[in-house]
């Protein structure tokens, strides 16, 4: 699949693997929003790291639990590119837990 010139939506894509997607789709030169929903000091870093790559990403905050919320990512993107093409649904609750070994899994 061609992804040069595709815009893509990535939820969760302010940290851990939904970063990841992101920076590989911009790799591929597909245009970014970014989706967070507490992080967004990490969106914003994100968000300058495309941009000085040359890329024109939007981030955009929401709670996708909240169908509002969902309207108003969707309204972001598409008063920003017009089109998504990509979805990448990444978005979750992350919780850290202890295991018996004092590390965190």
């Amino acid at each position: 699949m061609e992804i040069e010139g595709k815009i893509a939506l990535v939820t969760g894509s302010a940290k851990r693997v939904g970063r990841a997607i992101a920076l590989a789709l911009a790799e591929r030169g597909a245009e970014l929003v970014i989706h967070y929903r507490d992080s967004e000091r990490e969106a914003q870093e994100l968000l300058a790291l495309l941009k000085r790559a040359g890329g024109k990403p939007v981030a955009v905050r929401g709670d996708v639990s909240v169908a509002a919320d969902v309207d108003r990512i969707v309204e972001t993107a598409m008063q920003a590119f017009g089109r998504i093409e990509i979805l990448v649904n990444n978005a979750s609750i992350f919780s850290r837990t202890r295991t018996g070994t004092d590390s965190w899994t």
